[in-house]
């Protein structure tokens, strides 16, 4: 395996690892995680992308990065990390915490009667509701998200760490040859 994979598979499992053990040690204190989670995973993948962008650019490949490079390796953490939180999103709740499913449930009925829904509006979007928890579809959806999610995060790392590499090198590289 060559350094360009091991550092982002690093980067990526390390962020993925960091944001499942926040979750775990918040189920473990018996803290309501559901509302803070998300920001705290979030901050993690912020972290992960910007250190191993650092690496990429400033280890494996002499210091300079254009956007595109930068884009392509933070990608490659992106689809890590997101692939790691998907499968252990569903370890969670289908193992540990096994009533995530149903508080997640009755938090979106008392949403939507609040909203001032009929009773059959309610049900209707409860039915589609129950199947986007099971896990298959659950995990392509968290899947989805975390990547576009990354995508976001990673155009504007990209593009604040980019560092062109100065003409009178070009030109040195060029004479050498």
């Amino acid at each position: 395996m060559n350094s360009l994979t091991q550092t982002f598979l690093k980067w990526g499992l390390l962020g993925g690892i960091a944001s499942a053990s926040v979750g775990l040690i918040l189920f473990l204190l018996n803290i309501d995680s559901t509302s803070w989670i998300s920001y705290v995973s979030i901050g993690i993948l912020i972290a992960v992308l910007i250190a191993g962008s650092y690496e990429y650019r400033d280890k494996l490949v002499g210091g300079f990065a254009n956007f595109k490079q930068l884009l392509g390796f933070a990608m490659k953490i992106v689809l890590v990390y997101a692939l790691f939180t998907s499968l252990w999103s569903i370890v969670y709740m289908e193992f540990i915490d096994t009533e995530l499913v149903g508080r997640m449930l009755l938090e979106t009925e008392i949403n939507l009667e609040n909203q001032g829904l009929s009773d059959e509006q309610i049900d209707q979007t409860m039915e589609i509701t129950v199947k986007m928890m099971k896990a298959p579809f659950f995990f392509l959806v968290s899947l989805f998200n975390t990547a576009l999610l990354g995508l976001m995060i990673s155009l504007l790392s990209s593009l604040i760490l980019r560092k062109a590499k100065p003409e009178e090198l070009i030109v040195k590289e060029k004479l050498s040859e």
